[in-house]
């Protein structure tokens, strides 16, 4: 009888060491499952935008006109700063007239936000001599930008806080051959006039543009946890 109660308890415990290790084995298998799931989930691919500048004018397009700075002996061009007329309605160049879009080329969901750079110049003579003189201004200049509103538009403005323009929704190319293109500054408004000033002036602007992929692009390379509208990503 003692010997069939010492089988007894090693068949028991055994059997409660079998049982441990199949449920041991259970979880660690469906811990590597649910992580293999969320790789698929989230796919890592290739990121890129870029940001368009142009000109319309009686449905043709012009090519940007990039800011020349006269240095005496020498001119300087600032690549990827436009030069706008702001004086003359009927020059092609002129700020009614000036458009851009983002060509979105990424293969996976991609947020991604605009800085814009403004400068307000002044060209007077000194003799011969031609000199240029930044004008300080008050805000931003009025361009009809796709801002979000009760029914249309895709980006948000915030750059009183952190100077830059969100595109509120994440985006990705239409196919491999055709990048998905957002207008961000639109034809100009059809309800108002653009206000000029006196022909000695011009506006340069620039932008820079920055791209992430929408699973936790915004929080890792912006800093930012949540949207600036207070939502989540």
């Amino acid at each position: 009888m003692i010997i069939n109660k010492l089988r007894f308890k090693k068949a028991v415990m055994f059997g409660a060491i079998v049982l441990f290790f199949l449920l041991f084995v259970g979880t660690t298998v469906a811990y590597i499952t649910s992580r293999i799931n969320e790789n698929k989930e989230y796919v890592i691919g290739t990121v890129k935008v870029r940001l368009k500048t142009y000109f319309e004018k009686d449905g043709n397009i012009y090519d940007p006109v990039y800011y020349t700075a006269d240095l005496g002996d020498s001119d300087f061009t600032k690549t990827g700063v436009v030069k706008i007329n702001i004086s003359a309605r009927d020059d092609i160049y002129f700020a009614e007239n000036f458009r851009v879009d983002v060509e979105v080329y990424s293969d996976v969901d991609t947020y991604f936000r605009v800085a814009t750079y403004e400068q307000l110049t002044l060209l007077y003579k000194t003799g011969d001599v031609t000199r240029e003189l930044a004008v300080v201004q008050d805000g931003y200049t009025d361009f009809n930008y796709n801002f979000k509103s009760s029914s249309s538009g895709l980006f948000y403005d915030n750059r009183e806080k952190d100077g830059f323009i969100y595109c509120m929704e994440k985006v990705k190319r239409v196919n491999e051959s055709s990048p998905l293109v957002i207008p961000l500054i639109k034809e100009y408004y059809s309800d108002k006039m653009f206000g000029t000033r006196d022909s000695r002036y011009f506006l340069q602007i620039g932008f820079i543009i920055e791209a992430v992929q929408y699973y936790d692009g915004a929080q890792n390379n912006w800093d930012l946890e949540k949207t600036p509208w207070d939502t989540d990503w």
